[in-house]
């Protein structure tokens, strides 16, 4: 919240007063919005003249401000009271808004006239929002149950995100919201409803419960940084058995690192060192190969202590067509992020 001065006399409508504040009336209170709002206003600026002038000299400062600027070549479509600096100016485009905003500030004999983006005056302050919450409304009024309405419900507490639609149960909604403080989400929220002109209506008391809360901001850490000589930055991970031993060493500092066996019966964990092997098929069994017609050489005789290349390895060292290769001890259960 922004705490500053501010004359409402100037804006009011012909006619009317202001009635002065009771003991119950609260120092503030908020309202999210969500993320895109429909209305642009990107070719408005709120000007300001230092010093600052009268009330009663609204229109002939407004007069020097127009008369500046067209002298600038910059076109003023309207303009109109603030309430927090000289008037709001409605430039013909928001590339002359950005003109007088970034060339601010201005000059005008002894007196200063500043620009700034409709949106940046003094009442903006920047708002953190810490966590995505999961609420639970139970006994939310089936009158309200749809979108719009719960939208509106949630508006003072966070912006809402998701509303976990499920017409078995009608007891209750579970909504997840992105508060800006958690800490002072109510114990129960109450749904109000005028339903005549003559003031009656109606009210639900919802007890309301946190089912989850996750702080939100977390850094994704900084980019690493290219590789030398060309070196692929996505190598194949070292795959032995199973496990990916690359998850254990830093790839970088240790380019052939030792894998490590996991006993997970026993929790131990050992270092031995792998030969290099030929590229084969991760479940490939030597000790399960299918008799065929013609003469092969086995593949453990093909392993020499010296280093093979690609060319050594022909296509009678991959399983047959006709072999069938059961994948399933590999498999795992996708999940699916909604």
């Amino acid at each position: 919240m922004a705490n500053f001065p501010c004359d409402p006399l100037p804006h009011l409508p012909p006619g009317t007063s202001i009635v002065e504040p009771g003991p119950l009336r609260t120092k503030r209170s908020y309202v999210v919005v969500g993320g895109d709002l429909p209305v642009a206003c990107d070719d408005w600026a709120i000007a300001t003249l230092a010093p600052e002038i009268d009330a009663a000299e609204y229109d002939g400062a407004i007069a020097v401000i127009v008369d500046y600027l067209e002298h600038r070549g910059l076109t003023v479509c309207h303009t109109t009271r603030c309430g927090m600096g000289t008037a709001l100016v409605q430039f013909v485009s928001s590339c002359d808004r950005d003109t007088a905003v970034e060339s601010s500030p201005h000059m005008i004999g002894d007196t200063m006239l500043r620009f700034v983006n409709q949106d940046r005056g003094i009442n903006y302050r920047d708002a953190t929002f810490t966590h995505d919450v999961w609420l639970m409304l139970v006994n939310y009024p089936l009158v309200c149950w749809q979108v719009g309405t719960v939208v509106k419900t949630m508006t003072p507490y966070g912006r809402f995100l998701i509303w976990s639609k499920d017409n078995s149960k009608k007891a209750r909604i579970v909504v997840k919201i992105r508060a800006y403080n958690v800490d002072t989400l109510p114990l129960s929220i109450v749904v109000l409803q005028n339903s005549s002109d003559n003031g009656s209506g109606g009210s639900w008391t919802c007890p309301t419960y946190i089912l989850s809360r996750n702080l939100i901001g977390a850094m994704g850490g900084d980019e690493d940084p290219i590789l030398p000589d060309g070196e692929n930055p996505h190598p194949m991970p070292n795959v032995f058995n199973g496990f990916w031993h690359d998850l254990h060493n830093d790839f970088h500092a240790n380019p052939d690192p030792v894998p490590v066996v996991i006993d997970v019966e026993n929790g131990n964990v050992e270092a031995i060192q792998i030969p290099d092997t030929p590229e084969q098929h991760p479940n490939f069994n030597l000790n399960e190969l299918p008799e065929i017609d013609h003469e092969v050489v086995a593949l453990q005789d093909s392993i020499q202590p010296k280093s093979q290349s690609n060319d050594d390895l022909h296509d009678d060292s991959v399983v047959p067509n006709n072999t069938a290769v059961d994948m399933t001890d590999n498999m795992v259960d996708p999940i699916i992020a909604l």
